[in-house]
């Protein structure tokens, strides 16, 4: 089951939580019902207040009264009454919600993480959530952070940074909404991965929390510091993304890499307008390639979770961003038995929407023009 609809409400209802009527409305009833019976949804207490159908005035929402007879109701506080009052039972007044260490505890196993949870204190809505251990006497610490703006994210992330000094740890977020691309670009080039967790985590078929992808590659780049930036812009030739992040180069060292291209597996470059992949035992080599399709894998490259190319991309008179999306991954990606090497396609609701997730060990070179 995809957990999309819950990491987004999580996010931005932190901790989430609500009457059962209205948690089905937010994040559908059959999650709800999924997670109530996993044990990460829970009921909390009795709800003090109940939705209303138009909200309005400063008596809603409508109170939830107790009767002798042990039922409720619900009562608009406004008057006169905006709403009817009716009555509900005692299973449609129960709060039910997270406890963000429960929840954390229950996504320690899918993530291999080791250690206790414990809140952060003097950070809102932060936790270490354990430790990613790769291998005996290393350990890399894990935190876990909810926020519902950019700029949240970005102060909590360099308070992590802050009070972890020269040490690599990983960051973990509900989904990447909020997460700029350019602050997941800074945080990679120290070695720190953030990971959304709606494009990492499913629930089974057994109603337990499941990685939905290979969590050892998830964690892969913790501690992998990718070269400085060039000091100065003017010599700035080239950017290149590859297994190892980003980079900018100098003329110098972009010739360099250019040598080497027979060594990838995909090696693109803006600059000649080429691309050449190695297809079984043939490489094949497409000139003159149209600079917007470059654009357009830049943008999705640099999109940190799913990529619409519809609505983050870009467009030309005749083609859709969807249309100008697939024709550059034709001509740039490489097809493999198991799908795309580089952008993997997934379906959300009617249509398809894209993760730039390469395949592990996959020798890989993106070359772009420099950003003005």
């Amino acid at each position: 089951m995809d957990l999309t609809r819950f990491f987004q409400a999580l996010e931005t209802n932190f901790p989430l939580s609500g009457v059962r009527w209205a948690l089905a409305n937010k994040i559908g009833s059959d999650i709800t019902g999924a997670l109530e019976r996993a044990g990460l949804l829970s009921v909390l207490r009795v709800a003090d207040t109940y939705p209303c159908p138009q909200p309005g005035g400063e008596g809603c929402p409508r109170k939830i009264v107790e009767t002798d007879g042990g039922s409720y109701i619900a009562v608009c506080g406004n008057n006169p009454a905006e709403c009817e009052e009716f009555r509900l039972a005692p299973k449609d007044v129960e709060l039910l919600g997270i406890v963000p260490e429960r929840l954390l505890e229950y996504l320690r196993s899918p993530l291999q993480l080791s250690g206790a949870v414990r809140r952060i204190e003097g950070l809102a809505q932060a936790y270490q959530v354990g430790f990613f251990i790769p291998q005996p006497a290393l350990k890399h610490p894990v935190f876990f952070m909810a926020a519902a703006s950019g700029s949240e994210y970005a102060a909590t992330l360099d308070a992590f940074r802050s009070r972890a000094e020269a040490a690599s740890f990983a960051v973990i977020t509900p989904t990447d909404r909020f997460v700029s691309a350019e602050t997941v670009r800074q945080f990679r080039t120290i070695g720190v991965p953030i990971i959304s967790l709606a494009d990492t985590i499913r629930l089974s078929v057994a109603g337990k929390l499941e990685a939905a992808t290979n969590v050892l590659d998830v964690f892969a780049t913790i501690g992998r510091r990718t070269a400085a930036l060039v000091s100065s812009a003017t010599d700035v030739f080239a950017d290149v993304l590859t297994a190892d992040g980003w980079k900018s180069l100098t003329e110098t060292e972009y010739r360099d890499l250019v040598s080497t291209a027979g060594t990838y597996r995909i090696f693109a470059d803006e600059r000649a307008r080429t691309a050449c992949k190695l297809e079984g035992r043939q490489r094949k080599t497409t000139q003159g390639i149209q600079p917007s399709f470059f654009r357009m894998v830049r943008k999705a490259a640099e999109t940190p979770g799913r990529f619409d190319p519809n609505v983050n991309g870009l467009t030309e008179e005749q083609l859709s961003g969807k249309q100008i999306f697939q024709r550059a991954r034709q001509t740039i990606d490489l097809k493999r038995t198991s799908g795309w090497a580089l952008f993997k396609t997934q379906k959300i609701d009617d249509h398809a929407e894209y993760l730039f997730r390469p395949d592990a060990d996959f020798p890989f070179a993106l070359i772009f023009l420099p950003k003005s």
